[in-house]
């Protein structure tokens, strides 16, 4: 029976996937979160606010940027199983989901979206909507809502773990079924992943202290982290 690798290991693991391709990595999460930032003012940006019609359209293009965003995290996911592989990387590894099955990647990454969206909106309603800009009360309750959406956005990556990389790996399954095979892989090492994100939390809070300088290589870490998890995973699943 496969014994699963500890957290210690996956991450030594993740340290020597990078040597010699820091520079790569690090470029690669700077060129996702320049996306992620850019994509993320958009809504807020183009949509008026206090009316319904504003709203609607605001979650219209929350819900586009936030499948564009996943694909574009797709080719993150692969450069850094590349990493983890010991194959060679190339320049177009990011824009992996906008080639090829195209389809397929938005059905996945709308699926996904849409959850996202969903966990969401409570705070995007209050802040929509109720009055009272800079009171206390109002203020404490988006922000509740809010970390409550991030909570259910970072359980729901945790349940469906490996839907990235299962699409890249796999060219047949639809996305529906790749969902549910990302959640029959992760079952049973769904508190080990948990567990895993958490022993990152140091270096994040030192990341926070760098006034988010360090974050880049951080993040690196724990990309190549996820790749050599995901292995682990797909090794439990094939000597099982």
């Amino acid at each position: 029976m496969y014994s699963h690798r500890s957290i210690r290991q996956l991450k030594a693991d993740a340290r020597n996937a990078l040597p010699g391709r820091l520079s790569g990595a690090v470029s690669c999460v700077l060129l996702y979160t320049l996306a992620s930032l850019s994509l993320g003012r958009l809504p807020a940006d183009l949509a008026p606010s206090r009316t319904v019609p504003g709203l609607l359209l605001y979650c219209l293009l929350t819900y586009a940027a936030e499948i564009l965003l996943r694909m574009v995290a797709i080719g993150m996911h692969l450069r850094f199983l590349k990493y983890r592989f010991d194959l060679p990387a190339a320049r177009g590894d990011l824009g992996v989901a906008f080639r090829g099955d195209v389809d397929r990647a938005v059905r996945l990454c709308g699926l996904r979206a849409l959850f996202s969206l969903a966990c969401m909106l409570p705070s995007v309603l209050c802040a929509w909507f109720l009055p009272g800009e800079g009171d206390t009360s109002r203020a404490l309750l988006y922000y509740l809502l809010f970390f409550a959406g991030i909570l259910g956005r970072f359980l729901f990556s945790v349940l469906y773990f490996g839907a990235d990389q299962l699409f890249l790996e796999f060219q047949e399954p639809s996305a529906l079924r790749l969902l549910r095979t990302a959640r029959h892989l992760t079952r049973g090492s769904r508190i080990r992943l948990l567990l895993f994100y958490l022993s990152y939390v140091p270096l994040h809070l030192l990341g926070l202290l760098s006034l988010g300088a360090a974050e880049p290589w951080i993040l690196s870490y724990v990309h190549a982290g996820e790749a050599a998890f995901y292995a682990d995973l797909m090794e439990a699943r094939k000597k099982s």
